[in-house]
């Protein structure tokens, strides 16, 4: 079963929209490596990055932000889904896509001076 998602690859500063099969080869696939979920809070939307982002030196892609200021850096292509309330792995749905675009910020990394997404997380 494919699900809507929102995908944001290194570099980039366009999230894209796309349909993927729900299943963790093609989550796997997207990120490049092992997938951890980060649950946006107060809502239904998760963020799923590659958990070893970092440590391999993949490309820096976007901040969190907490009461505005940058709290951690997310390595890697990334993307965003839902969950239901058992906690499978859904797509997205129009309100979901409207959260995530209000969260979206474009901010400045410290390390390489460029402009990088920022995601606000409260």
């Amino acid at each position: 079963m494919k699900i809507q998602i929102i995908k944001i690859k290194t570099g980039k500063q366009s999230p894209t929209i796309e349909e993927i099969e729900n299943d963790l080869e093609s989550m796997q696939k997207i990120v490049g490596g092992y997938i951890e979920c980060v649950n946006i809070p107060d809502t239904q939307i998760d963020l799923w990055i590659n958990e070893e982002g970092k440590i391999n030196e993949m490309e820096q892609n976007m901040l969190l932000l907490n009461n505005d200021k940058p709290y951690d850096i997310i390595c890697g292509d990334v993307f965003f889904a839902s969950h239901d309330s058992h906690g499978n792995t859904t797509g997205l749905n129009e309100d979901h896509i409207e959260k995530i675009q209000q969260r979206l910020r474009v901010g400045l990394s410290k390390e390489t001076g460029e402009t990088i997404l920022a995601l606000v997380m409260d």
